[in-house]
């Protein structure tokens, strides 16, 4: 049972922010999969159909051929990663209710304001002894969404590269994942 360990009013709270917890993370992997087959699909088919030559021998330089693939990359993910980074900040927002509205915790009686002031000021003006894994906990999820950035905008070179290097869109959208987001599990 989700949410047991949570007291009093935070009691109900402790499985909403669990279900929002993998709705989320859905949502991060499914844009982390849907980036770098958006971006190496475009040259990817140019390649197969012989267009990319035609746009090669165009007046462009590559500058301006790669920024006119990344504004219409832009265009078709600003929404998703804008309905990720949305839901990122209620799932916070949810851990800061839970926090708040904990019984027995040390944030018991303190509003959202409160809460953050203490959080970002260690405890120093508010008295409330924080503890390092609270402020661990908060600090990966606060880093997350711009490591997350980090790996989009990663993902949509890689992705750019893999289409013109790789015969098949499908091809390339899955060696962009596989050289952006296994290498660093071993490390």
């Amino acid at each position: 049972r989700v949410g047991q360990e949570f007291g009093g009013s935070a009691k109900p709270l402790g499985g909403f922010v669990f279900a929002w917890l993998w709705t989320v993370l859905f949502l991060h992997a499914l844009l982390l999969f849907r980036i770098p087959m958006t971006a190496a699909h475009r040259f990817a088919e140019d390649r197969q159909s012989g267009a990319l030559e035609m746009i090669v021998g165009t007046p462009l330089n590559v500058t301006r051929i790669l920024r006119g693939q990344w504004l219409a990359l832009g265009r078709q993910m600003a929404g998703p990663i804008l309905v990720v980074l949305i839901a990122h900040v209620f799932f916070l927002w949810c851990l800061l209710d839970l926090a708040v509205l904990e019984a027995s915790g040390p944030f018991a009686g303190m509003n959202h304001r409160e809460l953050l002031r203490a959080l970002w000021n260690n405890s120093s003006t508010t008295g409330v002894e924080i503890s390092v894994s609270v402020l661990f906990v908060l600090a990966v999820i606060v880093a997350v969404p711009v490591l997350l950035a980090l790996h989009w905008i990663t993902l949509g070179w890689v992705g750019m590269w893999m289409g013109i290097r790789v015969k098949h869109p499908r091809t390339a959208s899955w060696a962009a994942l596989l050289l952006v987001l296994v290498p660093p599990w071993p490390i």
